[in-house]
């Protein structure tokens, strides 16, 4: 149903905090923006909050079909979703638009979850429910807002960070700015500094930013994380023996996967060793100035060290497509060790660990990893048992 009128007009909605409303279902508000991993660590909390009181409304805009379709293509290409306006076809008002939401994912999935849970099972019925409905007359206006919303409500930084990049790049699409400076000038409340490590942000594959969206690593390591991405990229372009912009698709698709694999297996050393910002910094740093000195004595006429001689003279036997292909089984039996050793580690935070390298590496590994998983926490059960069984026996 449109908007209800219920409400003074919307000019003062901020200052007085007077709001249109729309009575409508849960399953009728379109979710894209900033897509997450993961629950919130409060989630469970949170359910029982809704269960007990009414929790502040869910805050929505009202767009045509034509913007939403744009919008989706957007958040798509930038968080490598796979979103289609298809998929939202029992959310379409009768007038052909949508309630897109704008702040609330968190609560709106607690009751989503609790209205699929029934009340026979401790759930929700399902009803309509009162949503605010936001006069954002445009996607820009809508994404300002949310960063407008995430300072007054102080969100971890890399949600403001998704919300910044957001911002910036659909800016740069619509010919708004079309640098960094441009667009901090544009927006007084953000630095180049804070607006340069949103985009390192966004600029990092799915994977490594859900090691952060799920605490298991922080922010700062992220952004230095990225901040090494091309340097490592151009050491595969160089162990490739491929010149960058000579690469044809197929190699440039393995490329990318492998400078994606190569950030993911760094995010999972990095979160193993709970490295802060710093130790993350000299860690890859290190990492950084090796590959730097191979390259450099490359191009100055090759390394003294003999050992890398050999191994110099040996690739030159293979192909670019072979030297890839070798990479890709190296990155591969380091992810494999990796999750290997996640599997052998008994306790919560390495089943975490699995799960959530699960949606990006290979399901076998996934398979194996739990596999270990589950005999050893059963192994770690029976140690805990037998001294339990022996001192009663002592007792009896």
């Amino acid at each position: 149903m449109f908007p209800s009128e219920r409400a003074e007009p919307y000019d003062d909605e901020r200052v007085h905090g007077r709001y249109k409303t729309a009575t409508i279902f849960t399953d009728e508000i379109v979710v894209l923006s900033q897509i997450r991993p993961g629950q919130n660590s409060a989630f469970t909390e949170l359910q029982e909050s809704v269960k007990r009181e009414l929790l502040n409304q869910i805050d929505t805009i009202y767009v045509n079909e034509t913007e939403l379709e744009e919008y989706t293509e957007f958040t798509n290409s930038l968080w490598s979703s796979t979103n289609k306006i298809s998929d939202f076809e029992n959310s379409r008002q009768p007038d052909g638009f949508y309630y897109l939401l704008s702040a609330g994912f968190t609560r709106l999935s607690a009751i989503k979850s609790l209205e699929e849970r029934g009340p026979e099972n401790g759930g929700l019925h399902k009803y309509p429910m009162d949503v605010k409905v936001h006069p954002d007359n445009s996607i820009e206006a809508y994404l300002q807002r949310q960063i407008d919303e995430n300072v007054k409500t102080n969100p971890p930084i890399e949600r403001r960070a998704m919300a910044i990049a957001e911002l910036y790049y659909w800016g740069v699409r619509h010919g708004r700015w079309s640098n960094q400076k441009e667009f901090s000038d544009s927006n007084g409340t953000m630095s180049k500094g804070i607006v340069s490590e949103a985009l390192a942000f966004a600029n990092l594959p799915k994977g490594v930013r859900a090691f952060v969206m799920l605490k298991q690593m922080g922010f700062a390591a992220a952004i230095k994380l990225g901040r090494v991405a091309p340097t490592f990229e151009d050491y595969i372009y160089f162990k490739a023996k491929i010149i960058k912009g000579e690469a044809d698709d197929d190699q440039l698709k393995v490329i990318e996967e492998s400078l994606r694999s190569r950030l993911h297996i760094e995010a999972n050393h990095l979160a193993k060793k709970r490295l802060n910002s710093t130790a993350s910094e000299k860690r890859l740093g290190s990492i950084r100035d090796v590959l730097l000195a191979e390259m450099a004595a490359a191009r100055a006429g090759g390394p003294d060290d003999e050992a890398v001689l050999i191994e110099i003279e040996e690739l030159d036997m293979y192909s670019p497509n072979d030297l890839l292909k070798q990479m890709e089984a190296r990155d591969k039996a380091e992810m494999a060790g990796i999750m290997s050793g996640y599997g052998k580690t008994p306790g919560s935070w390495a089943k975490a660990m699995i799960e959530l390298n699960s949606p990006y590496v290979d399901p076998e590994l996934v398979e194996l990893a739990l596999r270990d998983f589950q005999e050893s926490a059963q192994e770690a059960a029976r140690a805990l048992g037998r001294p339990a069984v022996q001192e009663a026996a002592t007792l009896t």
